[in-house]
């Protein structure tokens, strides 16, 4: 029998050297399987399809931001779920189960799951999670936050374990009014929610700006700080020099337009400082001498105290269907700049329709849809785009945009 050159004597008594000293190394030739994670950047990209019967998101990675028509056919495909990314991995938040499923990127950016489901359904008797309130301090260290406002949730995103929960009590808001949190945020060593109490058959909103504060580090009790000089609260930005920045607009300034009272629904920006357990009394903007009205709809952070905010016009009448608020033409484009305390036109988004008021960034540049017709069903489309000082930078079109991150 002939042996091959590669299997000669000399070659196989170098191999078994090279085996006894540790020096072959498979891992160095082989192919990386579909389930090893890859090295490179990547980006998470969620997408928002609805079909007749409800919706389907669809979860994908890339090795950047996308340009022109977003091609998702090969990404994994889910029901009504949340997404987000951290630390190298991609989370997606089973509203229904209330569960969590750990996904990694491999080397040809396809999505894989990676450790076991963590449950939160059973961590204590009547919990609730309808939504994916997830917020991330460490590879190590993560809060989620119940929708009954009872409990948060600690886990560790590294084994997908529950480790703890901090004591919450029940926010302290007018009778009849439902508070729920949203706009979970990291500032220094403080993890922060903002709540909102309204009530839709009555029109009434509490007229109270109000922060839920946990300590990112302990499982301090959860304290809340509470301000009413404004109404809601619905948007933020963090600092550089980590002064947290609250937009109090009655509910993206619906309740200022067709709340109970809606002219005492006062509108405004307020600041808490950095290592202050209040709100900063002397600082108090309203929205109306920012933009020239209480009715502001969702504002975007664009650098430094610059925002591109969308107010009402006041040459335009509301609309009598209040429905028919959240898809109007009223709404005007503005540049704002917070220190300056000026606003001028932002006519790159002249004549669209906002689509939506999710404040997405990575790497620092703010992202947002840029539609000319809306919501239409299930004929979505939408361009998404950068916001900048200067104006808008097209980069990628798609059904809608449900996340947009930083995996690696």
């Amino acid at each position: 029998m002939t042996i091959p050159y590669a299997l000669t004597i000399p070659a196989l008594a170098s191999a078994a050297i090279a085996a006894l000293l540790g020096l072959a190394c498979d891992s160095d030739t082989s192919e990386p399987t579909p389930d090893t994670p890859g090295d490179q950047p990547a980006v998470l990209v969620g997408v928002y399809v609805e079909t007749p019967d409800g919706r389907n998101i669809y979860a994908g990675a890339l090795p950047d931001v996308p340009a022109g028509e977003l091609d998702y056919s090969n990404f994994l495909e889910f029901g009504n779920v949340d997404l987000s990314a951290y630390a190298g991995w991609v989370f997606v938040w089973d509203r229904e189960a209330a569960s969590l499923t750990r996904y990694n990127a491999s080397a040809d950016f396809s999505l894989f799951p990676d450790g076991p489901a963590l449950s939160f359904l059973n961590y204590s008797p009547g919990a609730e999670f309808a939504g994916g309130e997830l917020v991330f301090i460490s590879s190590t260290r993560a809060y989620a936050l119940s929708s009954g406002l009872d409990a948060v949730v600690v886990w560790n995103p590294t084994t997908m374990e529950i480790t703890g929960t901090i004591p919450m009590a029940a926010p302290v808001v007018p009778e009849g009014l439902f508070p729920f949190a949203h706009h979970p945020t990291v500032a220094g060593d403080r993890v922060i929610w903002q709540i909102v109490a309204t009530d839709g058959d009555s029109q009434r909103i509490h007229h109270a700006a109000m922060l839920a504060v946990a300590n990112a580090n302990t499982n301090e009790p959860i304290r809340y700080i509470t301000d009413e000089r404004c109404a809601g609260a619905n948007g933020g930005h963090v600092d550089a020099s980590g002064d947290y920045y609250v937009r109090a607009d009655g509910y993206w300034g619906y309740y200022a337009a067709y709340g109970e009272r809606p002219a005492e629904v006062q509108t405004c920006m307020l600041r808490l400082r950095a290592g202050q357990a209040e709100f900063d009394p002397e600082y108090m903007v309203p929205l109306e001498t920012l933009t020239g009205s209480r009715i502001n709809w969702p504002w975007f952070h664009v650098e430094g105290t610059r925002y591109i905010a969308w107010a009402w016009n006041p040459a335009e009448a509301l609309p009598a269907d209040p429905l028919e608020y959240w898809t109007s033409r009223g709404f005007k484009p503005l540049l704002v700049d917070l220190e300056l305390g000026t606003s001028v036109p932002y006519p790159d988004l002249d004549g669209t329709i906002i689509v939506s008021s999710a404040e997405r960034s990575l790497d620092g540049v703010s992202y947002y849809e840029w539609s000319p017709t809306g919501y239409i069903g299930v004929d979505n489309h939408a361009d998404v785009v950068e916001l900048h000082s200067t104006g808008i930078v097209r980069r990628f079109s798609l059904p809608s945009l449900w996340a947009l991150g930083r995996i690696r």
